[in-house]
């Protein structure tokens, strides 16, 4: 049906991506980490295979409390991103571009007043595969932060998908002359049933 290459760990995902951006001369690579060891490996890939692209690394939530379930079964908030971490000085120095945001499809926390649209933005777009919401929220952000603008040809990597898309803020998302354009597809992690 699709003519996407399906792949089994994150590094041939990352790959992938950076053989695409040589391939198409795309300039901008993003990608979500969670303790910025993703964006390290992709810097390594870019560095051996296409030392033109620029790594861009969104790391989330910042500065928000996450509530973690200890051994105990107590529950403990932590706040996972510091920016002053040894691993973000890290990507810093080797000229990794690190962003910390949160995610701009994720509801205002207001108790008791729910607001679907996100969530339906979110729902829609997990369709194809989970992480594609996540592909497109990167973007968003690395816009939103300035380090993209739009239009600017770019590629996003999460833990199961990579993607090719022109870039958008948040606002514009949905514009029909400004707004986000998936392009391609470049490769999937093959869905565990």
């Amino acid at each position: 049906m699709f003519d996407i290459p399906i792949v089994d760990e994150l590094d041939s995902l990352i790959k992938e991506a950076v053989k695409y951006a040589e391939r198409t001369g795309i300039k901008k690579i993003v990608i979500f980490s969670q303790n910025g060891d993703s964006g390290l490996k992709l810097k390594k890939y870019v560095d051996e295979i296409n030392s033109e692209a620029k790594v861009i690394t969104i790391m989330f939530p910042a500065n928000e409390p996450v509530f973690v379930e200890n051994e105990e079964g107590n529950v403990d908030e932590i706040i996972p991103n510091d920016t002053s971490t040894e691993i973000n000085k890290k990507m810093r120095a080797s000229g990794i571009e690190v962003i910390f945001g949160t995610l701009p499809l994720d509801n205002v926390v207001v108790p008791g007043t729910p607001n679907a649209i996100n969530l339906t933005i979110k729902n829609t777009l997990s369709m194809f595969t989970p992480g594609l919401q996540l592909a497109v929220q990167a973007i968003l952000i690395a816009t939103d932060h300035d380090s993209l603008s739009f239009g600017d040809p770019v590629i996003s990597i999460v833990g199961d998908v990579a993607i090719s898309a022109r870039a958008a803020n948040s606002r514009m998302l949905f514009h029909s002359k400004y707004g986000l354009k998936i392009e391609d597809i470049i490769a999937k992690k093959q869905q565990i049933q």
